[in-house]
């Protein structure tokens, strides 16, 4: 599973899986995105406590950009600097 994927969490509300670790210890790290909490790191059995369900499933939702998106020319959105920089 590739990421980012968006976890069903703690049967409530949606979060951010965005990036997996594999540790030193050949344990993996998990790091979420909850609107929530912010950032936040997991262990394997922290994250399994928080999006399985009892009988072991967990909801996920898998997205992939289409070719469309990649030949797509966005414009460039000027940030807060930008309007200071220009006064």
């Amino acid at each position: 599973m590739q990421s980012p994927v968006i976890l069903h969490w703690n049967s409530n509300h949606f979060v951010v899986l965005y990036k997996v670790k594999k540790e030193r210890d050949n344990t993996y790290s998990y790091y979420i995105a909850d609107p929530a909490n912010g950032k936040i790191k997991f262990t394997e059995k922290e994250i399994k406590r928080y999006w399985l369900e009892e009988k072991e499933d967990g909801i996920v939702i898998l997205t992939q950009p289409t070719i469309i998106f990649y030949e797509t020319n966005f414009p460039k959105q000027k940030n807060d600097w930008s309007i200071a920089v220009s006064l």
